[in-house]
């Protein structure tokens, strides 16, 4: 509920609509289109002018009889969210009217109350933005290990002398392209074998894929071009969203939107993810197409990096697998507490629950 981005202007001398819509500590502000009903909450006042423009509704209530936090918490209520989405004044255009917002109805406890709840929920607030910062300090620890570790930057003691090789991908092992059964015949889907598309990768909150949204029989993986590859090979998206990718944790097989990378037994399955991750934008510039970017097989398999032996891969995979522990352990506490905050908003905002003061 906090601003999170400015743009400057430079008001003409006279100007009363800069007067009208300066913001001030207090105001509660709402989008009226676009993105509807979202809420802010000005907490201090700005140490230089900030104003609105036509996309924000401001609210200035009176602090006598409303605590303005908890009037901004109450808006920004999944309740409220509901309540705004059905007033919407524009139909399939999102937009609310300055009328209907004076018309939302807030259910007000006696104003201790009010304050009570606001500085509960204040709390949960800077817990989550604790965690947020825990977590963007984990992500630049990462993307630093990464800088060193993987362009050889920093070595570990035990192998420092023994010189890094420029590797072809198509070296590390096999490219196995996909393909997609024809989806007029039933009995091609709804199988055991998982059958993973760009959309299953970009959905992953880890390194690891398990499972995949649609799943295809025997006779559609042979009936197709698609290939089953074992647990450890890596999935890598090489149209539209090029460099997403993914290690499988069990067989399976992909559409034609993959190079699928099955490696020897001299590299390292996070360390090639790592690798590829780091240097994702390497493999977005050699990809061509007048419809739609591809990399293809051959583009792919010439790709080369420099890489350590597989003790020294393996080295490096376990520093940053920590970094990556660390990222989602942060993650899953930040999910779990706006998870608890949203029930405890429930219980409080609507008076299922009272506090005592």
């Amino acid at each position: 509920m906090a601003l999170t981005s400015d743009k400057y202007v430079k008001l003409p001398e006279g100007m009363n609509e800069g007067l009208r819509t300066r913001l001030q500590k207090g105001d509660v502000l709402i989008s009226i289109t676009a993105d509807l009903g979202v809420v802010g909450y000005i907490h201090d006042e700005p140490d230089v002018p900030h104003y609105i423009n036509q996309h924000i509704s401001m609210l200035r209530l009176d602090p006598n009889h409303v605590e303005t936090e908890f009037a901004a918490y109450a808006l920004s209520s999944q309740h409220m969210n509901n309540t705004i989405q059905r007033l919407n004044d524009a139909g399939a255009k999102a937009g609310l009217s300055l009328p209907t917002i004076r018309s939302l109805p807030l259910k007000l406890p006696p104003l201790p109350e009010q304050r009570k709840i606001a500085e509960i929920l204040s709390t949960w607030d800077a817990a989550i933005e604790k965690t947020e910062a825990l977590l963007a300090t984990a992500k630049a620890q990462k993307r630093a290990l990464m800088q060193s570790l993987l362009t050889g930057k920093r070595r570990f003691p035990e192998f420092e002398g023994q010189p890094w090789k420029e590797v072809r991908l198509g070296e590390t092992g096999t490219t196995v392209s996909g393909g997609t059964p024809d989806s007029t015949v039933a009995s091609n889907w709804d199988g055991d074998i998982h059958w993973a598309t760009p959309t299953d990768i970009t959905k992953q909150t880890s390194r690891f894929i398990r499972k995949t949204a649609r799943m295809i029989t025997e006779s559609g993986l042979k009936g197709s071009s698609a290939k089953l590859v074992p647990s450890g090979t890596i999935l890598i998206c090489t149209r539209a969203t090029i460099g997403e990718m993914a290690i499988a944790t069990g067989p399976i097989c992909t559409n034609q939107g993959f190079k699928n990378l099955v490696l020897s037994d001299a590299f390292d399955s996070d360390f090639i993810f790592y690798l590829l991750q780091f240097f994702k934008k390497d493999l977005i510039r050699y990809a061509c197409g007048s419809t739609f970017l591809e990399l293809s097989k051959k583009a792919f398999d010439k790709r080369s990096f420099l890489m350590p032996e597989l003790g020294e891969q393996r080295r490096i995979a376990a520093v940053l697998n920590d970094a990556e522990d660390q990222i989602a352990e942060h993650a899953q506490s930040i999910t779990k507490l706006r998870t608890e905050k949203k029930a405890l908003m429930q219980q409080l905002l609507t008076g299922k629950r009272r506090v005592v003061v």
